[in-house]
Order: structure tokens, then C-alpha cells, then sequence
């Protein structure tokens, strides 16, 4: 197949034409997993048409799952210099700042912004957008997001569904904070030094710890997001340290 492939793009000199089959070629040489001979592949695609936003964000993908997320953002870089104002691309730069530039807070949520348009159904980038601007201490920026994303036209689960979970050194943060308010099935808890309560539901808690729980009962949690807003899931009574399982629990940003 690959001998075939370089057959073509020799009977192609179409730039365009050309680009599309060392992408393909790439493609294919991922699911033999021949990491480093896509990346060349690829590469050379993006050489040779350097305005496709499709081989510009194969290829970063594949750097980032190589561990190189250096020479992945140099790649969005230089795709974005050419195409500034593609969402995808914004989008990807975005979410690799997030993953491993965490001190570039600032320059993810301005990529966030250039991710989508107001109004549009690019629902994830608004999402991480409003997440961003929650972490950046923009709270109420982050909630005039959120009231939108609750008008979403998608399905109850994928608004329900809670990811983005904040992290630290890795593992899951925990937060300190008391129960301000409690019903049959879900409660609010408000964490310390902040006026604004955080839902949570009582399948985000153990039964136990459920049964246990009062207004003003002390808790650690974690916080997470859905399109409604910033989510709360209690681990425990009390504000000791949370448990070894607790500290090594991987949860994805998104």
C-alpha cells in the first residue's frame, strides 16, 4: 500500500493532492505503529501545504504522544502564523498549554476565546473557555458562559457529564470547604475563602458519607465541570489529607 501511496504522488504534483497522500501515508504508518516514520511523513506534508489545519493537528498529536510537547507547540506555532484565526488550531493550542504549560494560564485562555464564536455550536472550546476563565480567578465571567452552555442543543448526559477536574502536581486537587446547603439528593458545598457554593449530587459521593452529611459538616472534595458550571465530588467528612488512592487518581482535563 505504501509503495502504491508513493506511486500516486508522483502521478500528483498537486501540491494539495500530494500533502493529502503523505497525510494518508502517515496515517497508515501510525497503525503499523511506525511512530517516526508518520512523523516524517507528516512532516513533509506539512512542507509541502503548510495552510492544512488537518496534517498541522495530526502531527501535533503524534508529537504530544511521543512526549514531545516542545516541538508539538512549535508545529501549532508556525500553523498558526499562516491560519491565526482557525479555530481547531487555537482549540489545540489551547488544550496543550493547559496540559503541560499550566503557567501559561494567560495565552491559553486568549486561545480559548479564538477557539469559537459566540453563538456557535462548538460547544467543547466554549466549555473549556469557561473553565479556563473559572481557574483564572474570572468567576463570574466563567458563570455568564456557563448560563449559556445550559441552553446548549445537546443531549442531558454530555451536559451532566463532569471532566476538567482540577489538578495538581498531576493528581486531583482537593479542596477544603462545608456544606451550605443539603436536599434529598444533592447539596452545595461552599469552599474555604470563597462566597459562591458549588453543586454536587449524591451520586458524587459515597453512601456512606452521604447518610453522614448536615448543613455545616466539614468536607474535602474535588472540583470538576459540566455546562452547568464547576461540580463538586465529596471524598470525605472532615478536612484531613486525602487517602494514597485518592492522591494517585488520574482524572482527564478534557
Amino acid at each position: 500500500m505504501l509503495l502504491i501511496l508513493r506511486i500516486r504522488k508522483l502521478a500528483w504534483p498537486d501540491p494539495a493532492e500530494s500533502s493529502c497522500l503523505l497525510a494518508s501515508e502517515a496515517e497508515f504508518s501510525q497503525l503499523l505503529n511506525n511512530e517516526n516514520r508518520a512523523q516524517k511523513a507528516l512532516e513533509k506534508a506539512l512542507q509541502t501545504n503548510p495552510a492544512s489545519p488537518f496534517i498541522a493537528k495530526s502531527l501535533i498529536r503524534l508529537l504530544e504522544n511521543k512526549g514531545d510537547p516542545d516541538r508539538a507547540r512549535q508545529a501549532l506555532s508556525r500553523a498558526l502564523e499562516i491560519l491565526p484565526g482557525d479555530k481547531g488550531l487555537n482549540a489545540a493550542l489551547a488544550r496543550l498549554l493547559d496540559r503541560h504549560y499550566p503557567s501559561e494560564f494567560t495565552e491559553a485562555e486568549a486561545c480559548w476565546r479564538r477557539s469559537f464564536t459566540m453563538g456557535d455550536t462548538n460547544y467543547s472550546s466554549q466549555f473549556y473557555f469557561a473553565r479556563r476563565l473559572y481557574l483564572n480567578g474570572k468567576v463570574e465571567d466563567a458563570y455568564a458562559i456557563f448560563s449559556l452552555l445550559k441552553l446548549a442543543r445537546a443531549s442531558r448526559d454530555v451536559k451532566t457529564k463532569i471532566t476538567g477536574w482540577i489538578k495538581e502536581d498531576a493528581s486531583t486537587k482537593r479542596f477544603s470547604g462545608v456544606v451550605s446547603r443539603l436536599e434529598e439528593d444533592y447539596a452545595w458545598v461552599t469552599p474555604r475563602g470563597q462566597s459562591r457554593a458549588i453543586f454536587f449530587h449524591r451520586s458524587e459521593v459515597d453512601s456512606i458519607t452521604w447518610s453522614q452529611l448536615k448543613t455545616g459538616s466539614a468536607v474535602t472534595f474535588a472540583i470538576g465541570f459540566n455546562y452547568m458550571g464547576p461540580a463538586a465530588s465529596v471524598r470525605q467528612l472532615g478536612s484531613t489529607a486525602a487517602s494514597a488512592q485518592d492522591r494517585g487518581e488520574q482524572t482527564g482535563s478534557g
